[in-house]
């Protein structure tokens, strides 16, 4: 039985929180511009950004990001956002704002789309990183050539193959999956419809939970680098999901193509 791999991106390969949390500040200059002024100093900024990347495992979709830095400026602590972001402090936020969600998306949306049209570039330098991985990717790339390898991620399919590209991962176009390619589970067997067992690996427990459900016989690994928390890894185990750092991420892998032969 061949094995596909699958890789997740933001999170797993590249770290986006820093491009998600300038956004968000652009964005929040609309929304709140009492709170998010323009008279930030570059330190206060590099401080709020620094909290928002702490933070970021409590993001669920991108717009809350603009929620997140205006509570940020406003005096709460990572810490707080992690543990009462979701359960509470997002409808308050809304509320105490006189906003909507639409609202909030639409101007989370036209700062990000303004940024990129403006200095793409610079947009993309926004984002990092995580080495180790991206390392252990194109060996894999080298040791069972680019057709058994893909990327499904959730970000434009166009921006994703060009950080691919500054990361130094050659993949062919379409083994690059995108917004708009439909739930990951079912990209999953789209993917292996020619009997392949498949090794997936994502930062999203949520994600990982309904791969499991829909796609039992997947193989699945989250990564303790990527945005989520110790509680989220510790449920992940009990699930038998294995929970990989970047030390252990080579091993990992060839342990979870292993398991599919048993």
């Amino acid at each position: 039985m061949a094995v596909v791999w699958a890789f997740d991106f933001d999170g797993v390969l590249c770290d986006s929180a820093r491009e998600t949390g300038l956004s968000g500040l652009k964005a929040a200059r609309v929304i709140a511009p009492h709170i998010a002024t323009d008279g930030l100093t570059d330190e206060r900024i590099e401080q709020v950004i620094a909290e928002f990347c702490k933070a970021r495992p409590c993001l669920e979709t991108g717009w809350e990001a603009v929620l997140m830095i205006i509570a940020l400026l406003s005096g709460e602590t990572s810490q707080t956002l992690l543990d009462f972001f979701q359960s509470t402090f997002k409808v308050q936020l809304l509320g105490s704002l006189g906003t909507s969600e639409d609202a909030v998306k639409t101007a989370f949306h036209n700062a990000r789309t303004t940024w990129i049209d403006a200095n793409l570039e610079s947009w993309l330098g926004a984002h990092g990183f995580y080495q180790d991985a991206v390392d252990v990717l194109k060996e894999l790339i080298e040791q069972y050539t680019q057709s058994q390898v893909y990327v499904i991620t959730t970000k434009h399919k166009v921006f994703a193959t060009q950080l691919l590209e500054k990361a130094g991962i050659n993949l062919p176009q379409s083994h690059v999956y995108g917004l708009g390619s439909g739930p990951k589970a079912e990209v999953l067997k789209a993917i292996t419809s020619g009997g392949e067992g498949v090794v997936f690996v994502e930062d999203r427990l949520a994600t990982l939970k309904s791969v499991q459900q829909h796609y039992p016989t997947a193989q699945l690994l989250l990564v303790d680098w990527g945005y989520n928390t110790p509680v989220q890894q510790q449920e992940a185990r009990q699930l038998e999901i294995t929970v990989s750092s970047l030390g252990s991420f080579s091993t990992d892998l060839s342990s979870a193509a292993s398991a599919l032969f048993q």
